[in-house]
């Protein structure tokens, strides 16, 4: 017997459907329980985790006792196994083979890692000393890590600002914590946070890669792999910053979000907060793409998916209070470096005149300059896409909301590391390896290509 989302109990049918096809109900569940059970299956998602919404699957099933197995296959694609445990319904088995269906995303790490570590050791930094991994804010991270938070009246010569209160409250707390939990069994901290941030560069790529990647054809999956691994900010994906943490994170929220899987979102989008500033925004993506998108039950979404973000604010916040004595102890430290709502095309404009001014405009030290042209160019050719491409998907809108928020706030405030913030994009590979195929191989040149010099900065200390 085979049948997909459409298919009734007692039709032995075989059809091609979009995964996007909403099912209907069983006739007569009683009689065949476990074609219930698998009904429910595809109905929330489980079964199609890794299929979006304009693709075409085939769905072949057959009873066993009182359970059923299915077999999905989708073209161009591995094929799935699954089992429904008697009348319940749950999935006993899935054979997805992780590891060795893994091996793209982390062949595509491995190469981003080692690009990284021949740049050190080309302008003589040692790839294998912690320190090489650890400039500027890395400091505070490691500050929180050892011994949690700080606030105090700044000291002469302490500021160069006139700022009255200092310490480090402005960062947050999640990798910190972490650090801090594996350094209780005698690990050192500063390398305990880069290996950290490798570990968790290489589980968002794995991620990115079975929730929205591996379905795709073989050349566009690999665009978009070798996009996000090398994406615009990379250096900081695998240094003491939690970079790589919020990226992990992110594609976590946009998977349970698309899929409907509103608690798991929440709690995705809690951790992002607790990671890096940026992670606020995930939530107003959320709320935008739910009242957009979803036509039922809107107010449960949103306070399942969203809600949870500024608790974990507030939770920051809290500990804060328990450790410094002040509530406002992270808007105290934030005032002293002058963020504000300014033009965010401000930041363009002078990315543009660095390199219109200079006599040299591919020098290395104007890596910032431009990657943050290649990040607008990326994304107005994805925007355009997305817009003109084809018929625009309830994925496409996600991935849209998001990446525009995304670039648009850190434009938006002054004396912040616009560099270090467009790491924050690295999901956006998701549309990028949808663009045309000589875009997307631009696209990939111009990432990997800006990359190096990037590194090289940050590993002499001059890129914040």
């Amino acid at each position: 017997m085979a049948f997909v989302t459409r298919v009734l109990a007692r039709m032995p049918v075989r059809r091609r459907v979009a995964a996007s096809d909403p099912p209907t109900r069983v006739a007569h569940p009683e009689m065949h329980p476990p074609v219930a059970g698998l009904q429910a299956l595809l109905a929330t998602g489980d079964l199609l985790g890794w299929i979006d919404e304009h693709d075409l699957i085939e769905v072949h099933a057959s009873f066993h006792g009182a359970s059923l197995r299915a077999h999905v296959v989708r073209p161009g694609a591995a094929s799935e196994r699954v089992e429904t445990a008697g009348w319940s319904g749950r999935i006993v088995g899935v054979r997805l083979r992780l590891l060795t269906e893994s091996w793209p995303p982390l062949l595509a790490w491995a190469g981003a890692l080692g690009s990284l570590w021949l740049v050190a050791a080309l302008w003589g930094h040692d790839p294998w000393a912690s320190g090489t991994w650890a400039h500027w804010d890395s400091a505070h991270y490691e500050s929180i890590a050892r011994g949690g938070y700080d606030v105090h009246r700044c000291v002469p010569g302490e500021t160069d600002n006139g700022g009255k209160w200092c310490g480090n409250a402005a960062w947050f707390p999640g990798y910190p914590a972490l650090i801090a939990a594996l350094h209780v069994f005698g690990l050192p901290i500063q390398g305990t946070a880069v290996a950290l941030s490798w570990l968790f560069a290489a589980a968002a790529l794995v991620l990115l890669w079975h929730t929205f990647l591996r379905g795709a054809p073989k050349a566009v999956a690999a665009g978009g792999l070798l996009y996000a691994a090398w994406a615009p900010g990379q250096i900081y994906d695998y240094t003491v910053f939690p970079l790589s943490m919020l990226f992990f994170f992110t594609v976590a929220y946009l998977h349970f979000l698309r899929r409907g899987r509103w608690p798991a979102a929440g709690l995705a989008g809690a951790a992002a907060v607790l990671t890096y500033p940026i992670g606020v925004t995930l939530a107003v993506v959320g709320i935008a793409w739910i009242a957009l998108t979803v036509p039922r039950g809107r107010l449960r979404a949103v306070a399942l998916s969203a809600s949870p973000s500024p608790a974990a604010f507030l939770g920051i916040l809290a500990a804060q209070r328990v450790q410094t004595g002040r509530w406002t102890a992270f808007f105290d430290v934030e005032r002293q470096y002058g963020h504000g709502f300014h033009d965010p095309f401000g930041t363009i404009w002078n990315a543009l005149l660095v390199l219109e001014r200079s006599d040299a405009p591919l020098y290395h030290g104007n890596a910032g300059a431009l990657q943050t042209l290649v990040v607008c160019a990326v994304l107005a050719a994805v925007l355009l896409h997305a817009a003109f491409g084809r018929s625009l998907t309830r994925l496409d809108l996600l991935f849209v909301i998001w990446a525009v928020v995304t670039w648009v706030l850190p434009l938006t405030q002054a004396n912040v590391s616009i560099w270090r913030s467009q790491a924050a994009l690295a999901p956006l590979a998701v549309l990028v390896a949808r663009l045309p195929r000589p875009l997307l191989v631009l696209a990939v040149a111009a990432v990997v290509a800006v990359s190096v010099p990037a590194a090289r900065l940050f590993f002499e200390g001059r890129l914040i």
